[in-house]
C-alpha cells in the first residue's frame, strides 16, 4: 500500500500563494522530512495538551474551587497553555533528536528513544508544577501498569492466558491500595492535589457530620 508521503499529491494542502506553494513543494520532496515530522509532533502535542487539559482543569475548578468565574477562566487558560507547550515542545524535540540519531547511525536503535526521552523529560517536565507533576504521575502509573501486564504475560499459565483476570490483578490492586492509604494518612501534603482532594472527600470528610442533613444530603455547608 502506498505511504502517506507517496500519496501526498492526493491530499489537499493549505495554499498561501507563492510561499505556500514553496512550502508544499518542500513537503512533497521528502528532503526535509525530519524537520516536518518534528513540526507535526509539535502541532499534535499542542492540540492534545490543550484539549485534554482545558476540560479537566475546568471540571476540577468547578468541583473544588469557590473562586469567581474570572479566576477560574484564568486558571484554566494558564494550565491549558502550560500543558500544550510542554507536550508540543516535548513532541518537537523528541522527534527531532530521535530522527537525527537515526540519520547519524544509519538505523534505529532502542537506546535512541531512551536518550531522546530522557532529554525531553529533563528539559520540559523537570520544572515542578501542578501540570508537570500530573503528567509525570500519569506516565509513572502507566509504566507500572504496563510492566505488570508484561510480567504477568510471561507467566500467563498461572492466569489462564488472561493478564487481567484471576489472582494477579487482584494482587496488583491490593498492593496499590496498601501503599496508597498509609501514604495518604501520613504524607497527604506531598500527594498530587486532585488525588489528595478526592481521598479527603471520601475518607476524611465522611467523619464530619452533625445531623441527617450533612450525613446524607450534603457533605458540608460549602461542599456537596
Amino acid at each position: 500500500m502506498p505511504s502517506l508521503a507517496e500519496n501526498s499529491q492526493l491530499i489537499p494542502l493549505a495554499s498561501g500563494g507563492r510561499i505556500g506553494d514553496i512550502i508544499n513543494d518542500l513537503i512533497r520532496s521528502g528532503k526535509y522530512r525530519v524537520f516536518f515530522n518534528a513540526l507535526k509532533a509539535f502541532r499534535n502535542g499542542v492540540v492534545y495538551g490543550a484539549r485534554t487539559r482545558a476540560p479537566h482543569a475546568l471540571i476540577v475548578n468547578l468541583v473544588w474551587s469557590h473562586a469567581p468565574w474570572s479566576v477560574i477562566i484564568q486558571r484554566v487558560f494558564q494550565a491549558s497553555l502550560e500543558h500544550a507547550l510542554v507536550l508540543g515542545l516535548t513532541g518537537f524535540t523528541y522527534t527531532l533528536l530521535h530522527s537525527l540519531l537515526h540519520v547519524v547511525q544509519g538505523n534505529r536503535k532502542l537506546w535512541h528513544s531512551a536518550v531522546a526521552g530522557y532529554i525531553v523529560g529533563f528539559l520540559f517536565c523537570g520544572r515542578l508544577s501542578p501540570v508537570t507533576a500530573q503528567i509525570n504521575m500519569y506516565i509513572l502509573s502507566r509504566i507500572i501498569s504496563a510492566v505488570f501486564f508484561v510480567l504477568v504475560r510471561r507467566f500467563d499459565s498461572l492466569t489462564a492466558g488472561n493478564p487481567a483476570s484471576g489472582w494477579a490483578f487482584r494482587l496488583y490492586s491490593g498492593v496499590l491500595w496498601m501503599i496508597l492509604m498509609p501514604l495518604f494518612l501520613r504524607y497527604r501534603d506531598f500527594m498530587q492535589s486532585s488525588m489528595r482532594n478526592s481521598l479527603t472527600y471520601i475518607f476524611v470528610d465522611s467523619e464530619q457530620y452533625s445531623s441527617l442533613y450533612d450525613l446524607l444530603c450534603m457533605n458540608s455547608d460549602t461542599s456537596f
